[in-house]
This record gives C-alpha cells, structure tokens and sequence, in this order.
C-alpha cells in the first residue's frame, strides 16, 4: 500500500532508513493516530530523546469492518518489532471530564450517551490536573490494534491536549483549538488549571471563531489579552488564522511544539502531525 514514509535524518542525508528504526524498536514508543482520512504513526527513541520514524496511510472512507487498518497494520514491516511503549488514538468522538475523585470504572458509561456500546467506551487519566477523561473509541480498532502491539495503551487526544495546554499555560490564559474531520478540540487553561476541555463540530471557518469567542465570553477572559495556539488541518479552513488574528492578541501554531524535531521533514502539513506528536510530549 503507498504511503509516506520519514525517517531520522542528519543534515540532508538518510541513515539506515527502517532498518535503523527496527534496531531502536526496544527503546522507543510508537504513537498511532487515526483520522477520518488516514492512519498517522511516529517513533519517537525513548534513550535518545529523538524522532526517529514517520508514516501516514490513507484509510477508506465509510470502511465499518476496518478492513484498510486491519490490512495496514498487519502489513507493515515495522510493525513486527515489539516496541517498549505503544498507544493509539483517533478524531475524538464524545468524551467526559471526571475529577478523579469521583470516578469510578464500573459507571463511567453513565457520562455518556446510553447508545454508545459499553465495548467502545474508555477512561484516560489526565495526570496535570487530577481528572479523567471518558471518551469513546471504537471497540474493534482497539481490539485488532492490540492483537499486533501488546504494550498497546490506548489514549483520549482530548485528555492528551488538555495534558499539554495545562502543563504549557504559564503567563496569562492559554486556548487551545485543533480542528481536523470537521471536529475542533478547545482547551483553556491558565497557570496549570484546566478551565475548559469541550468538542464542537465546525462546518466552516466562522463555527470554530463562535465557539472559541463563546468560551471566552462564559469565562470572562479577554480574547485580545490572551493567548490561542491553534492546529489541525490548514486545508480545511485556511482562511481560519486570519480570522482569529483579527480577535486574539497573541496567536501561536501548535506546530512550534514540534520544533524540537528539527531534522525530521513532516510529510504534509506540520500542524496536522500534533496529535500523533502529543503522545510524546505528554510522557506516555
């Protein structure tokens, strides 16, 4: 199947391509992130502290039995190599915030709408701020990813953004906004405190300006005084960054979170590798 493959590079040049990332499988974490529209993995050297690998899959659209993953995951060659860390996640769908204090596993599919299977609902612990996140995730993808990868955890990417914006909010109040599959994330916090981790569904530019100036508004924070980082799929709404500048006093890319990665090419879009790149950023 094609794909687009990234390995770690110096300078301008290739090292040893897969075969060096087979030989650091046994050091390293392998993040998976599924879309609507495609399969995104990353290993990331957990003794080197580098990116060492990168592959983006398309998957069809409207595929109920997972055929297109099921086929990607059993055929890639990497994949064979047993990994000290592995987790997925996907597009988030419903999810919950719980203080950890009253969680409890046995009802976590009473925060969620009764229709969802009890198969396809899942709790991540969000350590900054002493919170769990249930959320669904689809049983049969869980299932068939933790037949190929045994040290599998799967993981909220809600919970992950909402790990990073309060470990990264120092200095005034901080939003978080990543639109991708038509679905934007916000996340507000500011000095570590979690004020507001929600999904709203966009269908255009002027959707995610609402949501995120009416987060503002029920929070009584100052737009043009505050800090926004935003992220996703550019292509879906570019004219978005133009919008909020004209709002927002100081815009950010989630993309200056991957700088650490400077000898890594992204295929693509930077911005649209967050997700997957979370993983690691938030110490899994």
């Amino acid at each position: 199947m094609e794909s687009k493959s990234v390995h770690r590079v110096t300078g301008n040049q290739f090292p040893t391509g897969i075969e060096y990332a087979e030989s650091r499988a046994s050091v390293a974490h392998l993040a998976l992130h599924v879309t609507g529209k495609s399969l995104q993995c990353a290993m990331y050297d957990l003794d080197r502290d580098e990116l060492v690998w990168l592959n983006q899959f398309p998957l069809v659209d409207g595929d109920p039995e997972h055929a297109t993953l099921q086929q990607i995951l059993k055929g890639e060659r990497l994949f064979d190599s047993v990994f000290r860390k592995c987790s997925i996640s996907s597009t988030p769908g419903e999810f919950s915030l719980i203080p950890s204090g009253f969680f409890d596993a046995s009802l976590q599919g009473s925060f969620l709408d009764p229709s969802v299977a009890p198969s396809d609902i899942l709790h991540h612990r969000i350590k900054k701020v002493a919170a769990m996140v249930v959320y669904t995730f689809p049983g049969a993808i869980e299932k068939m990813a933790s037949r190929r990868f045994p040290t599998l955890r799967t993981v909220s990417f809600a919970g992950l953004l909402a790990e990073y914006g309060a470990t990264h909010s120092t200095g005034g109040t901080h939003f978080y906004a990543h639109v991708a599959d038509h679905c934007m994330v916000l996340v507000v916090a500011r000095e570590s405190e979690l004020l507001l981790c929600n999904r709203y569904e966009v269908r255009r530019a002027d959707d995610a300006l609402y949501h995120i100036g009416n987060a503002a508004i029920q929070l009584g924070v100052d737009l043009g005084s505050a800090h926004l980082h935003h992220g996703g799929e550019p292509d879906q709404f570019p004219e978005l960054q133009g919008m909020l500048a004209t709002y927002c006093g100081h815009i950010h890319s989630l993309r200056d979170a991957l700088n650490v990665h400077k000898t890594i090419e992204f295929p693509g879009s930077r911005e649209s590798w967050f997700p997957v790149i979370s993983h690691f950023l938030c110490e899994l």
